[in-house]
């Protein structure tokens, strides 16, 4: 069926099973298409719409409007497709949300965010080469945390002195740095017990998976030692101070390490897995 109609207006609630219209038509019913639909000019429905085949828009710069006409709250939308570029526009806001283009084949995210909506999904770089065993980024936080000091890996005796933490996570690597974690008291703890330092999640089974500087002032260093940096061990929830130096052992800093002066520590950083 072809409709030749310009201007014409189906006042009831047809249905059609092949449809080509070759200029405007306005419905204020519901459609029911059982096969496909070509527009050569433009089409509006007030209604309902239900489409069984395809649609096929046969115009130059053609447009589909969605509006909310009823009075609600709904944002207005329409989708375009001109200068090889496909829009989705903010009718409401004014604004593009969503613009592929064909020449390049980029998507870009005009307005607002990207949302991963679901858990464990994210950006999958799998079409790279590479012999990892994930290419999923599915994680990214910035955030703060509460800097506690224990006497032991985990449970023990807590100081009262607490510092805010920052930390960024990339994936499974997590950065935190702090600065003045100073005057450590070390009242209630065990004072040959080593110091440990909280983190803000718990670290991944792999050796050796930490880094990190530290400045400290006020601290008396084990003998020998003449240098300390932040560690991570496997699985852990905390960090130790270990000290070494030349032709010692290094060993991780004790409570008594620790005087409660002014300055305790002055800054750390520490990169580690999760």
């Amino acid at each position: 069926m072809t409709i030749k109609q310009l201007g014409g207006v189906f006042g009831r609630n047809p249905t059609f099973n092949d449809v080509t219209i070759e200029g405007q038509l306005t419905f204020d019913g519901d459609i029911d298409i059982n096969s496909d639909l070509k527009v050569d000019g433009n089409l509006e429905v007030t209604g309902t719409s239900t489409l069984n085949g395809n649609l096929e828009i046969a115009k130059d710069n053609p447009k589909i409007t969605l509006n909310d006409t009823d009075g609600g709250t709904q944002t207005d939308f329409s989708i375009s497709a001109n200068a090889n570029v496909f829009s989705i526009y903010n009718e409401t806001a004014a604004v593009n949300t969503l613009r592929i283009f064909g020449n390049t084949q980029d998507v870009r995210v005009e307005t607002g965010n990207l949302v991963i909506a679901t858990s464990g999904k994210g950006i999958d770089f799998s079409a790279t080469a590479g012999t990892g065993t994930s290419e999923l980024f599915d994680d990214y936080e910035e955030g703060s945390f509460t800097v506690e000091v224990f006497d032991a890996a985990s449970g023990g005796n807590q100081s009262s002195t607490t510092t805010t933490g920052y930390y960024t996570k990339i994936g499974r690597q997590i950065t935190i740095t702090f600065s003045g974690l100073n005057n450590i008291s070390t009242a209630g703890m065990t004072a040959s017990n080593f110091l440990y330092i909280s983190l803000p999640f718990t670290s991944d089974g792999s050796a050796g998976s930490s880094c990190g500087n530290l400045v400290l002032d006020g601290a008396s260093f084990p003998a020998g030692s003449s240098f300390v940096s932040p560690s991570v061990s496997n699985n852990a929830s905390r960090m130790l101070l270990r000290a070494s130096g030349d032709g010692v052992v290094d060993s991780p800093m004790e409570v008594q390490d620790f005087n409660g002066t002014t300055n305790d520590i002055q800054s750390l950083t520490i990169t580690y897995f999760e």
